[in-house]
């Protein structure tokens, strides 16, 4: 098999199981050029890697992929077998400038960040992130002994704590959610995914809505175990530092809090604010280190979200290096 034929079968291999999310609209805000610096911090399934390891194979580019759980790296690397300029780096994106510094790599022509779940994550019994299966209650992205479970947030937290974890999130029911869960704890630990799910979907009502009732709560936990919001508020302004003149930072999320963050640094980066103090009141005078791409969020069409239902809430932001 010829070096093509087999970039094509790699690139097609399980398809089903790591769909992209947004890919034409994702390659257009990057921009790529094929003889590029170009960095996926959340590599997942490899649906994006692939896509821009398609592009700079044209040229002489390289692709620095980032990913804390263990499996996705090795499971990308074989995917992306075909190409030899691609390096995986088992750290959390929150570590891109120490890991870009340390690797001595070129200012960066564009920066990826797909902050959804993918296929994998959820497939693997022992993360325990699917509320469908009865799994350890883990969440824990790397697997360290070090790190909170899910398990031992739900058995520790009060019920203030777990209500506020909740309501952050968007979950109207929180009181009622964390108000049960402290009762049933009491009667017996909750250390399942299955048994949390039940526990949250017994004061929860569904109705005609496609979203299961612990959505809410099983993301709230999740971000709470693997930090996920802190990670992501350090690692945007390391790599705006990291870009050249001309490179792009997107980033796609998936609900009001990462939006929140997102907005906030890239706002704050094109005018050139270094300050702590709300929009309105900011004075800073700095020169603004970035301009907007796409301001007003890129949304899935009607088409991909019937395609692949987990892109329903994506929404694409980025910005270029000034």
């Amino acid at each position: 098999m010829n070096r093509v034929a087999k970039k094509e079968s790699m690139m097609t291999e399980d398809e089903d199981k790591h769909i992209p999310v947004l890919p034409r609209e994702t390659l257009a805000a990057l921009d790529i050029k094929a003889d590029g610096v170009y960095a996926d911090c959340t590599l997942g399934g490899g649906g994006h890697s692939q896509l821009i390891a398609g592009k700079l194979a044209e040229g002489s580019g390289r692709l620095i992929g980032f990913d804390r759980y263990a499996r996705s790296l090795e499971i990308v690397r074989k995917r992306l077998e075909w190409f030899p300029r691609f390096e995986a780096v088992h750290a959390d994106f929150k570590d891109f400038g120490r890991v870009w510094d340390e690797l001595q790599l070129p200012p960066a022509d564009g920066v990826l960040y797909d902050l959804g779940l993918s296929s994998i994550q959820l497939d693997d019994a022992k993360m325990g992130l699917s509320f469908m299966r009865d799994d350890p209650l883990d969440m824990r992205y790397d697997g360290t002994e070090s790190t909170e479970t899910a398990a031992d947030i739900i058995a520790a937290a009060s019920e203030a704590e777990l209500l506020n974890l909740f309501f952050r999130f968007g979950e109207r029911r929180a009181r009622r959610i964390a108000r049960k869960i402290v009762e049933e704890r009491e009667l017996s630990p909750i250390e399942t995914t299955g048994r949390l799910s039940k526990v949250i979907a017994s004061v929860s009502k569904r109705g005609r809505s496609r979203v299961h009732p612990a959505t809410r709560c099983f993301l709230a936990l999740r971000s709470r175990v693997n930090r996920e919001l802190e990670s992501l508020a350090e690692s945007l302004p390391a790599a705006i530092g990291r870009l050249k003149r001309g490179g792009r930072i997107v980033v796609l999320t998936y609900h009001s809090l990462e939006a929140r963050i997102t907005k906030d640094i890239f706002t704050r980066a094109a005018r050139g604010c270094s300050c702590e103090l709300p929009h309105d009141e900011c004075m800073c005078s700095g020169e603004p280190l970035v301009k907007w791409v796409n301001r007003k969020s890129v949304k899935p069409s009607e088409e991909e979200i019937y395609e692949n239902p987990r892109a329903r809430s994506a929404q694409l932001r980025s910005v270029e290096r000034l």
